[in-house]
């Protein structure tokens, strides 16, 4: 599908896909930088979090004509991220609302605090005209715990996501090789991840190697991240830690030394987008059924299924991947990357986002030279691909 010269992305200037989207020739409106979130004392980071939302809300307010769709991707955290939504109604915009997560992974403010997040993450659920989640688990939460009307919900789940120059063959099977990829949150299971392998390499020697490469993006993970690390201390053989960020450019080869991606994820709502990448890159999966993991594992055929959210059970799952060999983890992978590739195709997503655009009015074909009525404004943050 040809690039659309009529959406404007609003992005940081170090978003990752800035290049790629400047290649395209999507125009761009710079928002700022994203503040770090992990130096200086909490009244510090608040107040550069404040200064942020105040430049953001200006230049966003700036970026926007009357009348525009505005597609706000990734927000400032609530309640914070309010502000986008309220500007954008005060704009006299309408605004489509990728709901990634329904819920944060975590609720960043403490106590009592926390009710003033979740409601204004309501609020904006409210404000917003359209909804877009990745499954139909993330639907049903939006529809039990917010009330949201199922008009107001599309679902349009991630798409495939292929590393160019990821063609290298399947690695040796003189362990079972996993990876945990992504940004380290308390949700993912990783404590119970290293428990399990840790167990199983107490009792059968070390037959499996887990690899735990990403960074953490939020503050209030940091503790969490600590007790993995003195978990991993008590036991470290086995198990290696790349402690970064992990850019684009090392995604493939890093997948292509595993054997699969292990995604023990607990109280989970929204769709994997590190799953999506491995499927994409002809890699399996062990994952529980949370969120939209349940349906990747049954329709794609790609996996083996944690059932149940403990280390025993993972473990049981990583023992049900040792034994089906190298040569059955290829296949799942291979049918993994024939599902995305068929099912989840880019063109097939962004007829269905125009159709969410069309349903507020936008004419997605108002001439031959592919200008709308009424142009959008999308609002990406400083996250990346749901990782």
């Amino acid at each position: 599908m040809a690039a659309r010269r009529d959406v404007t992305v609003f992005c940081p200037s170090n978003f990752e896909l800035m290049r790629t989207v400047r290649a395209a020739g999507i125009p761009v409106e710079c928002s700022p930088d994203y503040p770090d979130e992990h130096t200086g004392s909490a009244a510090a980071r608040a107040v550069r979090s404040l200064r942020y939302s105040a430049s953001l809300l200006l230049r966003q307010i700036g970026s926007m004509k009357r009348g525009d769709i505005i597609h706000i991707q990734f927000p400032q955290p609530f309640p914070l991220g309010l502000g986008s939504f309220l500007a954008a109604r005060m704009m006299g915009g309408k605004i489509v609302f990728t709901a990634h997560d329904p819920v944060p992974h975590k609720w960043l403010l403490p106590g009592p605090l926390a009710r003033l997040e979740r409601r204004s993450l309501e609020c904006a659920y409210r404000v917003s005209h359209r909804i877009i989640v990745h499954n139909k688990s993330g639907a049903q939460f939006l529809r039990n715990e917010f009330g949201i009307a199922p008009s107001k919900i599309a679902v349009i789940p991630h798409g495939a996501f292929h590393i160019s120059g990821n063609s290298a063959p399947f690695p040796k099977f003189d362990a079972l090789k996993l990876l945990c990829f992504g940004a380290i949150r308390e949700n993912k299971g990783l404590h119970l991840a290293i428990e399990a392998v840790q167990r199983l390499n107490r009792g059968y020697g070390r037959r499996v190697r887990l690899t735990i490469a990403g960074d953490v993006r939020h503050a209030g993970e940091q503790e969490y991240w600590q007790r993995c690390k003195r978990l991993i201390e008590a036991q470290p053989e086995g198990i290696w830690v790349i402690d970064r960020y992990i850019p684009e450019r090392e995604v493939g080869a890093l997948l292509a030394e595993h054997h699969a991606v292990l995604l023990p994820y607990q109280a989970f709502w929204s769709e994997s987008g590190t799953a999506c990448l491995a499927l994409s890159n002809g890699r399996a999966i062990l994952a529980t059924r949370s969120g939209g993991l349940g349906s990747l594992l049954t329709e794609s055929g790609s996996g083996v299924a944690i059932e149940g959210q403990s280390a025993g059970s993972i473990a049981r799952a990583i023992q049900n991947a040792f034994l089906a060999g190298p040569v059955q983890l290829e296949q799942m992978g291979e049918r993994g990357r024939q599902y995305m590739l068929s099912q989840r195709s880019w063109d097939a997503i962004a007829r269905d986002t125009e159709a969410v655009y069309a349903s507020l009015g936008a004419n997605p074909s108002a001439n031959k030279s592919n200008v709308k009525q009424e142009p959008l404004v999308a609002l990406a943050g400083a996250e990346h691909g749901g990782r």
